[in-house]
């Protein structure tokens, strides 16, 4: 849920030099270009790997929105192998603690 809208994380690719995370909306949504554009601006735009014994960040490099939703593009030469993987959710002002999905984890 992104400002109580249901934002679904629906397909993950991973490659040694990028991931793609697609996101699908409701289809109550799918037609609100408003709301779209403010669910956009917060979706998640980081993620975490864990590589060996080192942990690293990684921002988005761009996204897109699509017919169901939205796709963010993650960038790093170091991915090969990754122990773990999560996306940071946007915690909001009203949130004590970041929240995290975890995409891989070995």
């Amino acid at each position: 849920m992104i400002d109580g809208h249901e934002v679904n994380l629906a397909q993950v690719e991973l490659s040694p030099l990028s991931i793609v995370v697609e996101f699908t909306l409701s289809e109550a949504l799918k037609t609100d270009w408003e709301i779209r554009n403010e669910i956009f601006g917060k979706t998640p735009s980081e993620l975490t790997s864990r590589v060996g014994k080192r942990e690293l960040k990684n921002n988005s490099i761009g996204g897109r929105g699509s017919e169901d939703g939205f796709t963010s593009y993650f960038s790093s030469n170091v991915l090969d192998h990754p122990k773990s993987i999560r996306l940071k959710l946007d915690a909001g002002p009203d949130r004590e603690k970041e929240a995290y999905i975890d995409i891989l984890k070995k």
